[in-house]
């Protein structure tokens, strides 16, 4: 952490865009009364010194769509996310989503953004997965299941990535998730849709059947044989 740096100390920065470079911190105060000012408070530059790493290739990277759930289940389930690879986050709304968890996401979107760049740091990536609140630029709020399917099956801006569907216990024709990543040649061109605590209404795992009959590019996979909690099946 910064706040816990000196002047002339190395840190190591990225931003997403020019690589990894080692920087020299230097920390500005006013006069000597000013040293027990909170971090905030204090102007702190980095200059830049060294690459340490050049920026990879940039390419696409697998997204995540969620039901929101309990804050501290959320944040772990970002944080493992994010060391796994992932590269967008985005919240869905579920019959059993609970309204609680998706007013505490909305009024922590900061926060839960600083988690994903505490996890990028820590397994030393070079990007930041995104959160937003919707996939579309043009939307306030998060889609709920209904408007995903339909905007996925036939939005342009989709036809060339897959959205995989996790299922409880092979529900309904689901195929083993590593099955079906056979057939499909990069892991770029994929989203997963995990869903609430409790599960899928049964209206959804019928909406979810619907689509997946009718559409190339959506399917219903199965994860194993167990119920696994809404964060682990994400992590999984």
């Amino acid at each position: 952490r910064i706040g816990t740096k000196k002047s002339r100390d190395s840190v190591r920065v990225f931003d997403g865009i020019n690589g990894e470079w080692l920087a020299k911190i230097s920390i500005q105060q006013e006069d000597s009364r000013t040293r027990r000012r909170r971090d905030d408070e204090r102007i702190i530059t980095a200059l830049c010194t060294r690459e340490l790493r050049p920026q990879p290739f940039a390419k696409a990277q697998p997204w995540l769509f969620f039901a929101p759930i309990k804050k501290q289940r959320m944040k772990l389930m970002l944080e493992k996310c994010t060391e796994l690879g992932v590269g967008r986050f985005v919240p869905i709304l579920t019959e059993r989503t609970e309204p609680s968890c998706v007013l505490d996401m909305t009024r922590n979107m900061d926060k839960l953004q600083a988690q994903t760049v505490e996890a990028s740091e820590q397994c030393e990536r070079l990007t930041v997965p995104s959160l937003s609140l919707c996939i579309s630029d043009s939307a306030e709020d998060p889609w709920d299941l209904r408007t995903l399917l339909h905007e996925w099956s036939t939005a342009d801006e989709f036809c060339d990535k897959h959205l995989l569907i996790c299922r409880e216990r092979g529900a309904n024709g689901s195929v083993p998730v590593l099955n079906l990543l056979k057939d499909i040649p990069t892991v770029e061109s994929l989203a997963f849709v995990v869903g609430p605590e409790g599960g899928w209404s049964r209206g959804e795992e019928a909406l979810c059947d619907q689509y997946t009959s009718s559409s190339s590019n959506i399917h219903a996979v199965s994860l194993g044989s167990l119920v696994l909690r809404a964060e682990t099946a994400a992590i999984t």
